[in-house]
């Protein structure tokens, strides 16, 4: 609807272990992450620049004071003012996290009336999808865009967030013979682009674990 009739309605997906830089029509660069989506108008309208999120992507937004750029992901409503920033929100995550780079974005419930809640850089917005209360944190925002930059890095995660990163990245399925393993946390870096068994390897010697690979199922149990 907001969009010109002659404008196109795009969607971009990645797949298990892809990634994907896009430059928009406005010159805005945004890296989606694997097993993301970004829907995105051919051209924006006169008025304003909408797209809409589901998993992880980071945005690079070009200023245009005519038209604010409007990031959609259930539920919120992110407001960008010229920035750089992080959103994660995968379909089975309980929260989505909106992380500020640089810049000035303010976050609102999508579709209610109120106010807008502003975020400094340096920090990061909690939107819980059943609630819809936000909570602010301060973060190393290193640590949250590593991804972007060919890195996982972990800083006090639970093994179970962990292992569902990765499997979206290097396209296993994992169960854990125990599940008290699930909710150890770990601190960590391992190379996005380092082959599977490395990276399950440097988890190993980090962690006392151990991965039984079978085909692409992975089981964890204790050493």
């Amino acid at each position: 609807a907001h969009t010109s009739p002659q404008s196109r309605t795009l969607c971009l997906d990645t797949p298990r272990g892809g990634e994907f830089r896009v430059v928009l029509e406005d010159s805005t660069e945004v890296w989606l992450n694997s097993q993301s989506r970004l829907i995105y108008p051919e051209q924006f309208a006169a008025n304003e620049r909408k797209v809409q999120v589901e998993g992880e992507a980071y945005f690079k937004v070009a200023k245009d004071a005519e038209r604010p750029f409007v990031v959609e992901t259930f539920g919120q409503s992110v407001v960008v003012y010229g920035t750089e920033f992080n959103i994660r929100s995968f379909g089975d995550d309980h929260d989505v996290l909106t992380t500020l780079v640089t810049g000035s974005i303010a976050l609102k419930k999508s579709n209610e009336p109120g106010g807008e809640l502003m975020l400094s850089p340096g920090h990061q917005a909690m939107f819980c999808k059943d609630s819809k209360d936000i909570k602010v944190r301060e973060v190393n925002t290193e640590m949250v865009t590593a991804w972007k930059n060919g890195y996982f890095v972990f800083e006090d995660q639970t093994l179970e967030q962990i292992m569902l990163d990765l499997s979206r990245w290097y396209q296993f399925d994992y169960i854990f013979a125990n599940q008290e393993l699930a909710q150890i946390e770990y601190m960590g870096r391992i190379p996005r682009y380092a082959d599977f068994n490395t990276a399950l390897a440097i988890l190993e010697k980090s962690g006392g674990l151990q991965f039984d690979v079978n085909k692409t199922k992975v089981t964890i149990s204790k050493k």
